[in-house]
């Protein structure tokens, strides 16, 4: 059984996609906050704990990669390519075998060389524990899956295979579509509730990742939805949110199912208008689809977080230029 190695429903689609992939012939290694629908005999999930130093230490470098070498032995699981994300939990272990990285959203293309300066700072101590570095530029990473050819950083530019999801999808049999929508817990029913619907809000777990209050983020959000029509809009929570964004626009159609929203553009569901604070989830719809979005400049603790976001997002789609007044 091949190993999978993943973190997000993104980075779990796109490697159900990929030409290589039998989902029968499969061994997961998730995260503990992913709620899909795998056989038990085909997964583990690794759980995400939230320690201190030194425990930390004990948990993820020591039990962890024992854990994870015990279950590889034992279920003779095929080492010889390990597909997945390097970003994540139980990196430090599968990094030692022959990876394959999947994209996870756009930070490659916009963090790469923030988050190599952040390994640099606690070199030493990465060393000392073996802590393997990410974004693909490990050596034991030899190929890397993207979405776009634009703005990947030369040090990892060789590894790099271009893919089109839509494409991969296309190329899956019947009964392959519908094992991966299973895995997601899709349910077809809803795409009914959309037909109506022109409008596509995304939302960001910017309370959830303690990057401004709860309080905060529904005024966000609520500022934005003055310029729409609430009867027309949709919005999809990302999938760590907790806010009931039911309770706030109540004539909202809510999709707040655990499913990547990469799956809308691959089911063909149709919107006039994408809406965003910076969410990269945009960059999934066709060019002709206009895009309003608002950026970190709306809030100045999201700004001091992220920075400026503004140059992320380059496509023919209409960006909307009156931010947060």
């Amino acid at each position: 059984m091949r190993i999978y190695h993943l973190g997000t429903y993104y980075g779990l689609l796109i490697s159900l996609l990929l030409p290589e992939t039998n989902i029968d012939d499969s061994f997961f290694f998730l995260t503990s906050d992913l709620d899909v629908d795998i056989d038990e005999k085909q997964v583990f999930f690794m759980k995400i704990k939230k320690l201190r130093f030194p425990f930390t230490v004990f948990y993820y470098d020591f039990y962890l990669r024992n854990k994870l070498h015990s279950i590889v032995k034992e279920k003779k699981l095929d080492t010889s390519v390990v597909i997945g994300q390097d970003h994540i939990i139980g990196k430090d272990y599968f990094l030692k075998y022959n990876y394959h990285l999947i994209e996870d959203g756009m930070g490659v293309y916009t963090t790469f060389y923030i988050e190599r300066e952040k390994y640099k700072k606690r070199y030493i101590y990465n060393k000392i524990l073996n802590k393997k570095n990410w974004n693909g530029v490990e050596e034991t990473v030899t190929k890397i899956y993207l979405t776009k050819k634009d703005n990947i950083p030369i040090e990892i530019k060789d590894k790099v295979e271009i893919i089109n999801l839509k494409k991969l999808w296309n190329s899956k049999t019947k009964e392959e579509q519908k094992k991966i929508l299973k895995i997601f817990k899709f349910n077809f029913e809803e795409v009914d509730k959309l037909s109506d619907r022109k409008y596509i809000l995304f939302t960001q777990p910017l309370s959830e990742d303690l990057v401004i209050t709860e309080d905060e983020k529904i005024e966000i959000y609520k500022k934005v939805m003055r310029n729409y029509d609430e009867k027309k809009m949709i919005i999809k929570t990302h999938p760590r949110e907790l806010t009931d964004y039911k309770k706030i626009f109540p004539k909202v159609v809510l999709l707040n199912n655990q499913f990547p929203a990469e799956l809308l553009s691959i089911l063909d569901i149709k919107f006039e208008k994408v809406i965003t604070l910076f969410s990269t989830s945009v960059m999934i719809f066709e060019n002709n689809i206009g895009i309003d979005f608002y950026g970190t400049e709306i809030n100045p603790k999201v700004l001091a977080r992220f920075g400026n976001q503004d140059k992320v997002i380059k496509r023919n789609a209409f960006i909307k230029e009156e931010k947060n007044e």
